[in-house]
């Protein structure tokens, strides 16, 4: 991993119910990526835990809920108040750049920040960002020009490949394996891009 040379997979998204009847989101990544997540978790964790509240529970190694509700009993017998707080879809809306800021405070290792880095950047972000105006497109070209949405969405695939060419190292020298590494995505995620749900999936 210290080389740069792993690349982290396509994240397969499903959605868990809520108790209150909506979906959440949950990302699940394939094996190396755990381990690969792990080997960096294990850089880490060390010195984020010196930074953390000795009264925080969540997410850390040696703590429990067991021991989060020790401290809640604890706490009721001093206050007889409760502050309940919940950051609606955290992990969807914060923002990366900030997260990549606070890494660099407590990381020197440039590789431990670059993989990171591609962890946030998988494509379903960039198709968050093209997916409007994709259904844009082919929702009022569909009703008039149905013949040329073919020409556009290999237009498009084009364009998606330029991206990664720019955006991946390993596709700087090679068109040909961008345009596999696309038709695994589309074969991985059918529906990730608007057009795909429809049927468009012409490289």
């Amino acid at each position: 991993m210290a080389s740069g040379c792993y690349f982290p997979s396509l994240v397969r998204e499903v959605e868990i119910p809520k108790k209150d009847g909506k979906k959440r989101k949950l990302g699940i990544p394939t094996i190396a990526d755990r381990i690969a997540q792990q080997v960096v978790k294990s850089y880490l964790e060390p010195r984020l835990e010196k930074v953390f509240d000795c009264r925080s529970y969540g997410y850390r190694p040696l703590k429990s809920t067991h021991q989060a509700v020790e401290e809640v009993r604890q706490n009721v017998r001093r206050y007889d108040w409760v502050i309940d707080l919940d950051i609606k879809g955290f992990f969807d809306n914060v923002s990366h750049g900030l997260l990549i800021k606070a890494l660099d405070r407590h990381v020197e290792e440039k590789w431990v920040k670059m993989y990171v880095q591609r962890w946030l950047e998988v494509p379903i972000e960039l198709a968050e960002k093209l997916n409007p105006q994709l259904r844009g497109w082919f929702t009022y070209y569909g009703k008039f020009r149905k013949w040329e949405l073919d020409r556009v969405a290999r237009r498009f695939h084009f364009r998606l490949v330029k991206w990664a060419c720019s955006k991946y190292k390993r596709f700087r020298k090679s068109k040909a394996k961008a345009y596999q590494w696309l038709k695994q995505v589309r074969d991985e995620k059918p529906h990730l891009f608007y057009h795909w749900k429809l049927g468009y999936k012409t490289m």
